[in-house]
């Protein structure tokens, strides 16, 4: 984790739960140089032993609120269909199910959300 939150430190946004200087939990995308106004979170990781803590939940809200004060209109994602617990927690926050024409990843779930509702 933590070689992926230093690329995304040096080029993308990145937020991190931290607990003794080690990184625990982290939401990491891209902000910048975006597409139609749509922000991408590329990882959402949390270490096995703090999961259930509603860490990325927490962090995905910080992200979306950074997208925000950056006047992106909305936030997309991908996972796996058979992750059902992320899949969850990616709906109650306010996600949808995002098909575009152009889809690279078919066989992941696309999600997207949008800013202010």
């Amino acid at each position: 984790m933590k070689v992926l939150a230093e690329k995304l430190s040096g080029k993308g946004t990145l937020c991190v739960i931290t607990n003794n200087e080690k990184i625990v939990s982290m939401v990491g995308g891209y902000t910048e140089n975006i597409i139609d106004n749509k922000a991408y979170i590329s990882v959402v990781a949390t270490l096995k032993e703090y999961s259930g803590k509603g860490f990325a939940k927490k962090l995905i809200k910080e992200f979306t609120d950074i997208c925000e004060e950056k006047n992106i209109d909305a936030v997309h994602l991908y996972t796996v269909h058979s992750n059902t617990i992320a899949v969850n927690m990616y709906k109650s926050i306010g996600f949808t199910e995002w098909k575009t024409d152009d889809e690279t990843r078919k066989y992941d779930l696309h999600l997207i959300y949008y800013i202010g509702g």
